[in-house]
């Protein structure tokens, strides 16, 4: 009767089994695929991992242990000194350097106490991973780096709050709304009656759009001083998946980004773990930065890649390579030389169905968890995560604000929609 079902597109492909002849193994992308889920963001970008076996910062190990971690964390042992988890009353000025960081008497205190605790959340970690699909190392480490995984807040120099463990800011909150529509179905009804909420975010006023975003740095701000730790377990627990809500939010922008630039398919340009760093990169440094150095990149002619698109950064937007390595543990090319910058360039208007936004890079603190400090484009208080088994320094740490230029990249807002006319600057 010329009735016909939906239609869906399906990718796959046939690897040879590195055993038993004439055997492959097939892997499949497809939303109606119900075998074994794709790796993580794999079907948002459409593009399988280079090889079977991922790079170990991108997997989610089963046991909790796989996960365990030795770090010498310093903004850690102040916060658990002033707390009362740590009595380093012994030590001088009470164990610590400044409000914000211990030295090293109060760090040796606490080290059973620093070992504990960043390895309390591993298990609710691995737990929201799976749920959620996302990398539970990538999570941990990022946590790590971004909060030493304290959940707590943090405020800027700037006033620019900075919540829970992975520092979510008001822009970082307006990327998972704006861009991970099942999330904002989801979490916009406890806020907002439904008749609102059935608008959609991008078309939203700016006034309910700030309803959404205070409400969801509130549901992760775990800081309680009333609480045991002063803090809120159950909201620093809640927080983890809010972040994996972020991460997917943070691929998909990748994803329109790089459609903007090339007018084709992401899958066409770039491999899947180099999309990993970009999107690592987007939630560190924002659209603004990965955007220009994509486009540069895009312009000359060059492979949408690691070692192309990171040599492209703004000065202002370079200490995200460094982000990156440190996230991936080392599984990055390190940036030896970066591009001169092009001429400033000038966009071409991108014709949406809704108006665009301007995403921009925040000023951020840096904290160090070794006394000798590194600049890093982070939001709150961070430190490599490099193991440190004896601080081998003789100075004490302190803590240092990196202050940010402002870099901007406009974008569409709305995410399930390609702009007839892609992002094209002119030199």
């Amino acid at each position: 009767y010329g009735d016909s079902s939906e239609r869906y597109t399906a990718y796959f492909r046939m690897i040879p089994h590195e055993t038993q002849e004439d055997t492959y193994l097939v892997d499949v992308i497809s939303s109606q695929f119900n075998g074994k889920e794709p790796p993580s963001c794999s079907e948002i970008w459409q593009v399988f991992p280079e090889s079977t076996q991922l790079a170990d910062w991108l997997l989610t190990p089963k046991d909790p242990s796989e996960l365990e971690s030795f770090h010498k964390l310093y903004y850690l042992a102040a916060v658990l000194i002033k707390n009362g988890v740590v009595d380093a009353s012994r030590c001088d000025r009470g164990g610590l350097v400044t409000e914000n960081i211990a030295n090293e008497c109060g760090v040796d205190i606490a080290s059973s106490a620093i070992h504990e605790w960043q390895n309390r959340f591993d298990q609710e970690i691995i737990s929201n991973a799976e749920i959620d699909n996302v990398p539970a190392v990538l999570i941990k480490n990022l946590f790590i780096r971004e909060s030493q995984l304290w959940p707590g807040t943090y405020v800027t120099n700037e006033d620019i709050k900075e919540v829970g463990f992975s520092q979510l800011t008001e822009n970082g909150a307006d990327t998972v709304l704006l861009w991970n529509s099942e999330f904002y179905a989801s979490f916009c009804p406890l806020v907002l009656d439904e008749s609102i909420c059935v608008k959609g975010y991008p078309h939203l006023s700016e006034y309910y759009q700030m309803i959404l975003k205070g409400a969801l740095l509130q549901k992760i701000n775990a800081a309680c001083p009333g609480c045991e730790y002063g803090i809120d377990m159950d909201k620093a627990n809640y927080s983890i998946h809010i972040f994996s809500e972020a991460l997917t939010a943070n691929c998909r922008q990748v994803n329109q980004i790089i459609t903007n630039i090339t007018g084709g398919d992401t899958r066409a340009v770039s491999e899947y773990t180099d999309l990993w760093r970009f999107t690592l990169m987007n939630y560190n440094a924002g659209p603004g930065c990965l955007g220009k150095a994509i486009s540069r990149t895009w312009i000359t002619g060059e492979p949408i890649d690691w070692l192309h698109v990171a040599a492209n950064l703004d000065e202002a937007c370079q200490p995200a390579a460094d982000y990156v390595i440190d996230i991936s543990e080392g599984n990055t090319a390190y940036i030896p030389v970066f591009s001169t910058m092009l001429p400033t360039s000038t966009s071409t208007p991108i014709r949406s169905v809704t108006p665009t936004r301007t995403m921009t890079l925040t000023r951020t603190p840096t904290l160090t968890r070794t006394p000798t400090l590194t600049k890093t484009l982070t939001n709150g208080p961070t430190q490599p995560i490099t193991d440190t088994a004896t601080a081998t320094a003789s100075s004490t740490p302190t803590p240092t604000d990196t202050s940010t230029p402002t870099a901007t990249l406009t974008l569409s807002v709305q995410p399930t929609e390609v702009p007839s006319e892609e992002y094209s600057p002119v030199p």
